[in-house]
């Protein structure tokens, strides 16, 4: 059985379909609107405990508020253990407020990470764990973790984590929102392979200063492409922790985001069975 390990960001998504993206002044009804869990931390334990990783989740602690409260019960439903999340009485929990359009293009307001408080580990942790996944977003904290999971032994995937912070991974995941190709290039013959995703363009593996394989994702209509990529770095970090080769690994991945960004933000996610349908029919 598989085990991981996911720290980050930790906080409920305020999710509004909206007609447009508001210019200023302007005064808009959304399409819909709905509560859901959210960040960088949270996204890929659900998306791992849905494959059937038992799999807890760690990073910024939450306030002991309807917010944090109503959080830890939803992942607890969706199978992510949350027995080290931290409910702090005094805290504010923080939140995403995401709007997205008809294209499926998204807009994130992020709120109370300014005074955010970062969990310790335990060095207990890393016991029978199989991978580490850690969001940027944790940043010094999330840099200990990263050490720490290297010192135990555990391989450990990253999240845009990049500096020095990046060389005990064994894989970065990049976005080229962020990124360009010659950094994940520049990153890979340093240390780290680097997964440099591009959206509805190709995504490629990137080893030792080049490009090792790339992989184009489907076409597919765009719902709601938030916490993808984080799907996407999930993947990545099952297949690090199950020793699938690089290319089934990227196939399974790619495949993985391509079928989330066609589902309302706190949907189920696909399983296994249907990511592994929707790879085998990627082009080669």
């Amino acid at each position: 059985m598989l085990s991981a390990l996911c720290y980050g960001s930790i906080n409920p998504d305020i999710v509004h379909q909206v007609p447009e993206f508001p210019g200023p002044g302007d005064d808009l009804r959304s399409i819909s609107s709905r509560l859901t869990y959210g960040g960088g931390g949270v996204n890929p334990a659900v998306a791992l405990a849905a494959w059937g990783v038992t799999t807890a989740v760690a990073g910024n602690t939450l306030g002991d508020d309807p917010f944090g409260r109503w959080l830890v019960d939803d992942l607890a439903a969706r199978g992510v253990d949350v027995s080290l999340i931290d409910l702090t009485t005094g805290s504010q929990t923080p939140h995403c407020l995401v709007l997205v359009d008809p294209a499926g293009e998204r807009t994130i307001i992020s709120s109370g990470y300014d005074q955010a408080i970062w969990q310790s580990l335990s060095p207990d942790v890393w016991e029978g764990r199989s991978v580490t996944v850690v969001d940027a977003y944790s940043a010094r904290a999330g840099a200990e973790v990263i050490r720490a999971s290297s010192r135990a032994g555990v391989p450990a995937v990253g999240i845009d984590v990049t500096g020095r912070a990046a060389a005990p991974l064994n894989v970065c995941v990049w976005s080229s929102h962020e990124h360009e190709l010659h950094d994940a290039l520049a990153l890979s013959s340093a240390g780290p392979d680097v997964v440099l995703t591009s959206g509805r363009d190709e995504a490629v593996w990137c080893r030792a200063g080049d490009v090792l394989l790339g992989v184009r994702p489907p076409e597919v209509e765009s719902i709601d492409p938030t916490g993808a990529g984080d799907t996407l770095a999930a993947m990545v970090a099952f297949g690090v922790a199950s020793r699938r080769t690089e290319e089934e690994t990227l196939r399974m991945a790619v495949a993985a985001a391509s079928l989330t960004v066609g589902l309302q933000r706190g949907d189920s996610l696909p399983d296994l069975g249907a990511i592994t349908v929707a790879a085998s029919s990627l082009p080669s």
